[in-house]
């Protein structure tokens, strides 16, 4: 989901929701969230939420930090219906070399920070098993593709037909078999 205000607008028009990544593209109110982020760390303006998984020899800490989105006038006019600031750090060791990240995301949603952890990780739950299915189904991975545009129109032809597939109400055969009968 893009952080673009027209995208968000529609959503919330049609009575949706949203929790997306910031970018720095949108430069103002990247600026803004991390600035906010940046004074409510030692307040009790700041709610945290951390987990810790371990698995295939490697440690993942992810902090969850959330603040009531607070934006001057110019950028309220814009972004009318951001409720929520969220900002993840995430700390992931593997044979004792840490790398250190943050993101940022915006919610139109009065989320606290167990809420908007839960969010965003529902949606890259989503995202791997979308991929995993293309990779497994489409053999994604194993293509070699010598073309500049190549692998986008590959991507795009394989996420295309996965929708055709899925869609069908025929016979109830996995995703890989129906496929196969439909080649």
């Amino acid at each position: 989901m893009h952080c673009q205000t027209s995208t968000l607008s529609l959503i919330t028009q049609r009575k949706g929701n949203f929790v997306v990544q910031l970018k720095a593209t949108q430069k103002k109110l990247f600026e803004q969230v991390k600035q906010q982020f940046a004074f409510a760390y030692d307040s009790d303006k700041l709610h945290e939420y951390t987990q810790t998984n371990q698995w295939h020899g490697r440690i993942e800490k992810r902090t969850v930090m959330q603040i009531n989105a607070e934006l001057p006038n110019e950028l309220k006019a814009k972004w009318p219906t951001i409720r929520t600031f969220i900002e993840v750090a995430s700390e992931r060791t593997k044979n004792n070399v840490t790398h250190c990240r943050s993101r940022w995301y915006v919610s139109s949603l009065p989320l606290n920070a167990e809420q908007a952890a839960q969010a965003i990780r529902l949606h890259w739950g989503i995202e791997n098993q979308l991929h995993w299915v293309l990779d497994v189904v489409f053999r994604e991975d194993e293509l070699l593709i010598k073309a500049p545009d190549g692998a986008a129109h590959v991507a795009l032809f394989n996420r295309v037909a996965l929708g055709v597939i899925k869609q069908h109400k025929g016979k109830q055969d996995s995703i890989a078999s129906k496929r196969r009968r439909a080649a």
